[in-house]
């Protein structure tokens, strides 16, 4: 069975209405201009999120040349 890492970061931008926005990686994570959050990604689907809140998520590759990252199973661990 194949290791998960886990990543940290917080969100920068968030588009309630739309459902998405960009998480900020902790310093170190090269990723290309942020991360892709989608709310269908979160692990807890009632879960509120909020720009500055801090969060902890995986990585998959995704379609978009301006953010080649998204985030998947995504927890909200702190609000800012």
């Amino acid at each position: 069975m194949e290791e998960t890492l886990k990543f940290e970061g917080s969100l920068r931008y968030w588009n309630d209405a739309r459902g998405w926005g960009i998480i900020e990686a902790a310093p170190g994570m090269k990723t290309g201009g942020g991360i892709f959050l989608h709310v269908s990604n979160l692990a807890d689907k009632d879960a509120k999120l909020t720009e500055g809140c801090r969060l902890t998520f995986e990585t998959q590759p995704n379609t978009s040349v301006k953010h080649p990252l998204k985030a998947v199973n995504v927890v909200v661990v702190a609000h800012e």
